[in-house]
């Protein structure tokens, strides 16, 4: 007849205690995998975050580049014709260039 005691001793020490230790070790370095790949993307968001700033200022000259030329041209001699608009319009208001 197995006691409480005798049947803890038989899992920790006998069979159980090297299943629980390698289950254990693989648990620590999944946290620790997970937890270096937390620390990167905090510092991913930190740094797409301080370029905040500029990427809107960029989205901005581009939203008004674009309502100044229309759509976009594909046949060459409208390209060229935009291309001249951009160069005057950014002699007028830098921020278009």
């Amino acid at each position: 007849m197995f006691s409480l005691k005798n049947t803890l001793t038989y899992l920790l020490v006998g069979v159980g205690f090297p299943l629980v230790e390698g289950r254990w070790a693989s648990f620590s370095e999944m946290s620790e995998s997970g937890g270096q790949s937390l620390k990167e993307m905090v510092d991913d968001l930190r740094v797409f975050q301080a370029s905040q700033g500029q990427l809107m200022s960029w989205l901005a000259q581009k939203d008004k580049m674009v309502s100044f030329l229309g759509s976009l041209a594909t046949e060459p001699g409208m390209v060229g014709s935009q291309i001249q608009q951009v160069e005057v319009s950014s002699e007028f208001d830098p921020s278009i260039s």
